[in-house]
């Protein structure tokens, strides 16, 4: 049997005054892998739901780390069926769970994570809540850490690139989260939050007329505060290229860099992390360091 795992690429960010700035988290799970080593379990509660880091290793030939997580579930359990017999619920004692594991690739050099996805575990939102808590607990109890997506290098650069900025429409969801940053995108959110309403969504258009267009250099910097936003989840963009071509559509939320690992596995087996991990590296690093760490570096 064959499976294909997607894997997604975010840098690792913080917000501080405002402003958006990358951050290494070397020391961070430095720490947080010696609290492991002795003995600690770290887990995280979220809407109703439990997770842990159930390991965590550092691969000095590569300076990356290797994550594992876990969703814990002891809702919706799955069933044990044959066509012999009926089928069986799984029973699970007062301590158990079913768990779903998710890997994060970690390069230190880079700050990049590379994250298996994984629909019936921890999507980024919920990693990036349970490393952001990490992060506070153990390095800074104020931080405001966040991963973002890494996009294909020319979809953002053919927009900036842009002659005209014509339409823009966004999404934005827990509008709460704006209060952080100070900038165009927070200051409309900020009013919006007195309705009490959990997202909102808006146009900045400049019409019909041909020649009308927006404030460039106000647009395009627009443009990158939406492209810092975990909590965007919707962003499209119209621009026109020059003054005689066509307005054409861009959409810098499905263009995240990701690639897609292959497993052939037997049936009633399980791909286990190690062997997800060892393919995240043969695609990130490459056999002559010509991987995807080399793409991003030159981006």
């Amino acid at each position: 049997m064959k499976k294909n795992i997607k894997l997604e690429y975010y840098r690792s960010n913080i917000i501080n005054n405002g402003q958006m700035e990358i951050i290494n988290l070397q020391d961070t799970l430095d720490d947080l892998y010696f609290q492991i080593q002795s003995g600690r379990v770290i887990r995280y509660e979220f809407n109703n739901e439990i997770a842990k880091i159930s390991s965590l290793f550092y691969h000095e030939d590569i300076n990356c780390f290797h994550l594992v997580f876990e969703r814990l579930r002891d809702f919706n359990l799955p069933v044990k069926s044959s066509f012999e017999r009926e089928s069986d619920i799984i029973d699970l004692e007062d301590d158990e769970f079913i768990g779903e594991e998710v890997s994060l690739l970690y390069d230190v050099n880079n700050c990049v994570f590379m994250i298996q996805r994984n629909r019936d575990s921890l999507s980024p939102t919920a990693l990036e809540m349970f490393l952001n808590d990490i992060h506070n607990n153990f390095i800074n109890q104020n931080s405001n850490l966040e991963i973002n997506p890494i996009l294909e290098q020319n979809t953002l650069q053919q927009v900036l690139d842009s002659n005209q900025v014509r339409k823009i429409n966004i999404r934005v969801d827990d509008l709460g989260q704006e209060t952080e940053y100070e900038d165009d995108l927070s200051n409309i959110t900020e009013e919006m939050t007195r309705f009490e309403a959990s997202s909102l969504e808006f146009t900045l258009s400049v019409g019909r007329e041909r020649e009308s267009e927006m404030n460039e250099g106000r647009a395009k910097n627009f443009i990158r505060t939406i492209m810092g936003r975990r909590n965007v989840s919707k962003a499209q963009v119209y621009v026109r290229t020059d003054e005689e071509s066509n307005v054409e559509k861009y959409d810098l939320i499905e263009q995240k860099m990701y690639s897609i690992a292959s497993f052939d596995y037997r049936e009633n087996r399980t791909i286990r992390p190690d062997a997800v991990f060892q393919r995240m590296i043969e695609i990130y690093i490459g056999e002559n360091n010509d991987g995807m760490r080399g793409r991003i570096q030159r981006m």
